[in-house]
């Protein structure tokens, strides 16, 4: 099945909005709204409007999915990581980012992703530029704009060191300027709590936010269908881990860091997820470098197991999708 998306022909474009559309057709015809953990966007007091109109939010989160699958699909192709002619990339996205109910539903982590999406463009472009402050204020700034969905996502700014360790880019000036990035977005969201008169109530929030370090234990509350979703995704993807590494030798030196990087993204924000989350909702912070990571590796012309392997997930989405909309639809007329 994947093999399909081994070139870029425009109806590979439409068969992945289809396939985005019958993933997403659960929530979009029966939409929910599941709210994120504490950040300082919770505190703005707009769930109530989101919960309100969550049937325009979903179909919001559907459109932002797909644009945000086009996206990484070019990432990868701009950065050396597929060939030209290629739309591995967008298909695992849209598929990964709809593994689970809870992924499709009204959430605003799946608004951070556009974020995040656009701190890994930022951080490739390292290698290629002489002169980084742009890149790194506007990479650190998207970081900064991401965490106030998710307040864990500051430590982003660890990746964004290391990308300049990585490309000996490492004046202090450059580590001062992804500082005044990343905190700019609290400088204005301060700026307005200051004027309401909660400054201190939500300081003291944002750094309990931070300090509260657990182990994630939230297994528990999900069905049985998504369980075997997660670890069969979770599978892939150490699969493409291994792969990438095995690949050292055989890419460019550009390809090379590239992988790599992309390796220690997905290392730090699974680290986040696993200290961080009270829900499984923040595992949708994974979806850009797993994605990444997968497409780069997958050999499916090479491979007929790859192909059995994605097509089999597909199948067991579907089923895990549609086994609660079959009920509701149920409940809906046979009340």
């Amino acid at each position: 099945m994947i093999s399909y998306f081994n070139s870029a022909y425009p109806a590979r474009y439409l068969v992945a909005l289809l396939l985005a559309f019958i993933l997403w057709l659960p929530s979009l015809t029966f939409s929910t709204y599941v709210p994120v953990q504490e950040s300082l966007f919770s505190h703005l007091e707009l769930a109530g409007f989101i919960r309100t109109y969550s049937r325009f939010f979903v179909w919001g989160s559907f459109v932002l999915t797909y644009i945000s699958a086009v996206a990484i699909n070019q990432i990868l192709r701009a950065n050396d990581l597929v060939n030209i002619n290629n739309t591995r990339g967008l298909a695992l996205f849209i598929v990964f980012a709809s593994a689970i109910p809870l992924f499709t539903s009204v959430n605003v982590i799946t608004f951070a992703n556009l974020f995040l999406i656009l701190v890994i463009q930022g951080i490739l472009r390292l290698s290629q530029v002489e002169n980084p402050v742009n890149v790194i204020f506007n990479t650190s700034f998207f970081a900064g704009i991401a965490s106030l969905f998710f307040s864990p996502l500051l430590f982003l700014v660890i990746i964004i060191w290391m990308a300049l360790i990585m490309n000996r880019h490492v004046d202090i000036r450059n580590f001062i300027i992804s500082l005044a990035g990343l905190l700019l977005p609290y400088l204005f969201l301060f700026t307005w709590f200051f004027w309401n008169g909660t400054l201190t109530e939500h300081w003291y929030d944002a750094i309990g936010q931070l300090a509260e370090v657990g182990l994630s234990n939230t297994m528990g509350n999900l069905g049985v269908f998504d369980m075997i979703v997660l670890m069969l995704s979770l599978l892939i993807l150490i699969f493409a881990v291994l792969k990438a590494i095995g690949r050292f030798g055989e890419v460019s030196i550009y390809a090379r860091r590239n992988i790599l990087i992309t390796l220690y993204y997905l290392m730090l924000t699974f680290l986040i997820t696993l200290f961080y989350s009270e829900t499984m909702l923040p595992l949708l912070i994974l979806v850009p470098p797993a994605a990444m990571l997968v497409a780069a590796t997958a050999y499916a012309k090479k491979n007929k197991w790859w192909n059995i392997l994605f097509t089999l997930y597909v199948l067991l989405i579907l089923i895990n999708q549609y086994s609660s909309y079959i009920s509701d639809v149920k409940a809906l007329f046979f009340r």
